[in-house]
């Protein structure tokens, strides 16, 4: 007997029921609660007695690190050797969509004559014009309702009240999606409206996944909810939603749990409550967050009675920043030890809201800036936007690859980003490289390329030697490429950003933490489970100041469901960080009573 069907042998009440039911329902799944154990032993018991040979089960979550635990556990527990291979499918729903609805069908609503490319970093704001350039809006952000109605999602930005209609943006998008360029959340939006202009395509992909199940549903956005709708309407027998509203955090990336939740009031519901993972001390505690609306009961045995009580503790804003999540580091791991936790990453979190924090924790300076490429410049006192700003960072970029190791990456990206420049675009298609070629053939042209690759400097410099160097490069081949007197350009320096010291290490190499611990943002560690969490806040998130929203509703504010998945990670030890300033709010909130500082110990 596996270990997949000893553990199916203890499975009952809540989790029994999710196994057993058919048709088409959801599943409200508090943390910890074993959803994606559950998922895994549902997915087994299908695949035993799956009879189509080229029809198949779409496994389907929002996240890589989602759908790789459930396949992970598919594999370790119930033997699966092969996962969830062909006929079936497990991934993200984005990949989904892309696979099969927006690449292979997005030409007949976008216009464009090939298959369309995902540009996944669209960085310049939306024409160069004045009040776009001003207004923080940038054309990544903007996208399309479900009714097709331009939206942005950026909340910084001027686009609700743009005095020019939208009409540079409406252009550029629309020129961007006739040459095949399209953001993944444009994407999304023209495989609603292929699913609608085509039911053929609807009910194909019906027939083909008769089955679907889509964990982290609360973080589906309305246009993607509705692509379910289509599927099922036009095919799919069983489709089963699996999320909990209050875990979710992605609404910067579209996600909408309110179309969730609409969900549960409509189709059958059924609850998983129990909590696998934390102590009961820590349900007890982060329930607080829930306004006694949803009672978590600790059921793992292993950590169900662990003493140690969540803890709320201070720092000085006003100091050194650096200095003080050191203090608060060090005691963080001295309670670790003291209740015999090995010092691992598999163990122990350090958890932030913004990468500001990672970065102070990493470098000891949060002043640092390591984006260096000039992003704009002035002329007669207006200011413009620099287009190759892109093209800066990608010729530095295919350099150091290249210096590390990376060949085939790149001279690919190098070549890439020069045909851009000759062509005098920001992006193009891989296809529109022949045009630069076209007259000499890609064997001299490619000989050309690597001319001038090889010959710019080693990137083991400061950065502005390097830049000084390769403009020369850059120079010396500009008539042979027709390089249109391309040269790379950084920001000026400041006191507290040289960025002609900056090492090419700093801008593109892997910033290593400590091994002690997994240092990251709650987003990076959504689904994971660790023995002890340090939750270290600002006084500010990123929507304003903690105090304005610490007593909305969790199902009305994102920033606080944010604080509410950081503490439901823990399996024995939890510790908030907050400024002195906010401790005793924090305090209120919790039901706990003043507790020292760390720096009184």
């Amino acid at each position: 007997m596996v270990r997949g069907e000893k553990l199916l042998e203890k499975f009952a009440g809540e989790k029994r029921e999710i196994i057993n039911k058919k048709g088409t329902f959801i599943v409200k799944a508090g943390p910890g609660s074993g959803k994606t154990l559950a998922v895994a032993v549902k997915l087994s018991l299908e695949l035993k007695e799956w009879q189509y040979s080229t029809r198949g089960i779409a496994a389907i979550s929002f996240t890589n690190v989602a759908w790789q635990e459930i396949e992970e556990k598919l594999r370790s527990e119930f033997e699966v050797a092969n996962g969830l291979a062909y006929p079936h499918y497990i991934g993200t729903i984005d990949s989904f969509i892309n696979r099969f609805i927006l690449l292979p069908f997005g030409h007949l609503v976008m216009e464009c004559s090939s298959r369309p490319e995902i540009i996944m970093n669209y960085e310049p704001n939306a024409m160069g014009n004045a009040e776009c350039f001003k207004s923080q809006c940038r054309l990544k952000d903007i996208s399309y309702d479900v009714y097709g109605n331009l939206i942005c999602h950026n909340d910084r930005s001027h686009f609700k009240n743009c005095s020019q209609d939208h009409r540079y943006c409406s252009k550029v998008k629309e020129n961007l999606h006739k040459k095949g360029y399209i953001t993944q959340t444009d994407g999304n939006y023209f495989a609603l409206r292929i699913l609608e202009e085509y039911p053929s395509v609807s009910k194909s992909i019906a027939y083909r996944f008769p089955m679907v199940i889509v964990d982290e549903a609360q973080d589906t956005s309305e246009i993607q909810m509705r692509i379910l709708e289509l599927l099922l309407d036009n095919g799919v027998e069983r489709l089963t939603l699996i999320g909990d509203p209050n875990q979710a955090i992605f609404e910067w990336r579209t996600a909408n749990p309110d179309v969730f939740l609409e969900k549960t009031s409509k189709w059958d519901t059924l609850p998983l409550k129990e909590n696998w993972r934390s102590s009961q001390r820590i349900c007890r505690f982060t329930d607080r967050l829930l306004d006694g609306t949803c009672k978590s009961v600790a059921m793992n045995e292993d950590v169900r009675d662990f003493g140690f009580e969540p803890q709320l503790w201070g720092y000085d804003k006003d100091q050194p920043l650096n200095y003080e999540i050191g203090k608060l580091i060090d005691r963080f791991l001295s309670v670790c030890l003291d209740s015999e936790i090995g010092l691992s990453k598999d163990n122990i979190a350090i958890l932030v809201r913004g990468k500001n924090i990672i970065n102070e924790i990493i470098s000891g300076n949060s002043q640092k800036d390591y984006s260096p490429w000039r992003e704009r410049y002035i002329i007669n006192k207006k200011t413009f936007r620099d287009k190759y700003k892109i093209h800066y960072a990608n010729v530095a970029k295919s350099k150091y690859l290249f210096d590390t190791g990376e060949f085939y990456d790149a001279f690919k990206l190098f070549e890439r980003t020069i045909a851009a420049i000759i062509l005098g675009e920001e992006y193009i298609n891989l296809n529109r490289i022949k045009e630069c070629y076209v007259n000499i053939g890609l064997s001299e042209w490619r000989k050309q390329i690597f001319r001038v690759f090889i010959n710019l400097p080693e990137t083991n410099i400061d950065l502005g030697d390097w830049v000084t160097l390769a403009n020369r490069v850059l120079s010396e081949f500009d008539k042979s490429l027709n390089l249109k007197g391309f040269q790379m350009k950084i920001k000026r320096s400041s006191k507290e950003n040289d960025y002609k010291k900056l090492r090419f290490e700093d801008i593109f190499g892997s910033k290593k933490g400590d091994d002690r611990y997994t240092l990251g943002t709650v987003h990076s560690v959504k689904g994971r489970t660790f023995e002890a969490v340090l939750l270290i806040l600002k006084e500010k998130s990123a929507k304003g100041k903690y105090s304005s929203m610490i007593d909305i509703n969790l199902a009305k504010e994102e920033e606080m469901r944010v604080v509410y998945v950081a503490i439901t990670r823990p399996r024995r030890i939890l510790v908030i960080a907050t400024p002195y300033t906010d401790l005793k709010m924090w305090e209120n909130k919790f039901q706990v009573q003043k507790q020292k500082s760390i720096f009184d110990f």
